[in-house]
């Protein structure tokens, strides 16, 4: 099996060398040629989380330029589409200039509103939305660490905005299969729309506030007045979900607690981006519940806030810099 991965961040290098040292043909397209070199010379290094520390060679997969994606005669059996939600209008338009091979894409993105914008760019390919639970961050130039085991949930596809149900010649399930076999344990979902807002709910809560504190997860619970907004905030996201007709489950409250507890030490990716001063994913995570919020008519004030806080924080950033 052939898998296209676009995106070397912490966890599109996790793919990508996990996928590589099972033995599966995997090409990683970058943006920068700094990146490839650097992928090229070092390879990749997984730090597990039971100590072991894997080595990928360049051997044993390829590296390559986005912008020669137009050059390829014929994409992977997959493309992994793994870029943060900024990066997707580009990787978008790239793709629909190369191959003209019907193109089956798994994305893996915080926050939602992307497939809309896959599927304005490639009306043809099959767009599959995935969740995964892995945790992964960056610890060097192509080091990651696996800072915890989690799992990857795959839905049926888009076409053209339509969705479509499971392929009979069971092609998803073959995906996932290998998926697991390599240590990404991965299954089919009838019900990833719930996951999805499931997870956008979960990003929306911890990430800013890790963001605005700069604390990791577990200092969330360490005050009352940290779980008082962290409840509030929660609370909030709920009532834009009901007044828009979103199912949610009861006990998505404590799941988001155990979350912050089972992953006390790591550091949420927007926190990682105030700390480098990159661009954060605040708009594609509580601009959505604005949005959401807009279109079923009721308020967002504490939405508005950490949003208005985290680009507040970015310009900040990008004035001293």
């Amino acid at each position: 099996m052939r898998i296209d991965i676009i995106g070397a961040g912490a966890l599109g290098l996790l793919y990508a060398g996990k996928l590589a040292a099972a033995g599966m043909e995997i090409r990683l397209w970058v943006r920068r040629s700094e990146s490839a070199d650097i992928l090229r010379q070092k390879g990749i290094s997984i730090a597990e989380p039971s100590g072991e520390t894997i080595f990928i060679t360049y051997s044993q997969f390829e590296v390559h330029l986005m912008d020669n994606w137009r050059l390829i005669t014929e994409a992977g059996d997959w493309v992994f589409l793994m870029t943060k939600q900024d990066g997707i209008r580009e990787a978008a338009e790239c793709l629909a200039k190369g191959s003209a091979h019907h193109l089956q894409i798994m994305s893996i993105q915080n926050g939602i509103g992307h497939t809309d914008t896959l599927t304005k760019y490639l009306p043809y390919a099959s767009i599959y939305r995935a969740v995964t639970t892995e945790g992964a961050r960056r610890s060097g130039e192509t080091a990651v660490i696996h800072a915890g085991k989690g799992q990857t949930e795959l839905g049926s596809a888009i076409r053209g905005g339509v969705v479509q149900p499971f392929s009979s010649d069971g092609r998803e399930k073959l995906l996932a299969d290998r998926l697991t076999q390599a240590g990404l344990e991965t299954r089919l979902s009838e019900s990833i729309d719930k996951s999805i807002y499931r997870k956008l709910l979960v990003n929306a809560v911890i990430n800013p506030l890790t963001a605005i504190w700069r604390v990791p997860n577990g200092e969330l619970l360490s005050s009352p007045e940290r779980m008082d907004l962290l409840r509030q905030l929660y609370d909030e996201s709920i009532r834009i979900y009901e007044a828009c007709g979103i199912g949610w489950e009861a006990e998505w409250w404590e799941e988001l607690v155990q979350i912050c507890r089972s992953t006390a030490p790591n550091r949420s990716s927007m926190l990682a981006d105030v700390l480098a001063g990159r661009r954060t994913e605040i708009e594609a995570i509580n601009g959505q519940f604005i949005r959401l919020a807009q279109e079923s008519g009721v308020d967002s004030p504490l939405h508005r806030t950490v949003r208005d806080i985290i680009n507040g924080m970015q310009s900040v950033q990008g004035g001293n810099g």
